[in-house]
């Protein structure tokens, strides 16, 4: 345990920095909302289509950084864990249809001999 003491802040004030962060940040996510929302169009119904623009700003926020090595680094991690989500994804649903148990079924549905 650490017995270091978190020094309070009173009063902080925001800086044209903090500032200039918030809104470059808001820039992201809006371009981001917009470019996901125009292209998901094309291929899913409405809500869903806003589902991924939603998904898609929060992971431009969880990216987004204070440099561009910083960013690169969080895109990074990113990346690979959506490639391991994926991978895993695999594995567990490789029996044809998407349930796991689909190797026990027949094509009309009844339960095979396993």
């Amino acid at each position: 345990m650490r017995d270091e003491v978190i020094p309070e802040v009173k009063n902080p004030k925001l800086s044209s920095w903090d500032v200039a962060y918030a809104l470059n940040m808001a820039i992201a996510c809006l371009i981001t909302y917009w470019i996901m929302t125009h292209t998901l169009s094309r291929f899913v119904d409405e809500s869903s289509d806003f589902l991924g623009g939603m998904w898609a700003v929060v992971a431009t926020v969880f990216v987004f950084r204070e440099t561009r090595l910083g960013s690169l680094s969080a895109g990074i991690a990113r990346l690979i864990a959506t490639c391991v989500s994926f991978a895993l994804c695999l594995l567990v649903h490789s029996g044809g249809d998407g349930s796991i148990d689909s190797h026990r079924y027949i094509g009309n549905g009844a339960v095979g001999s396993a």
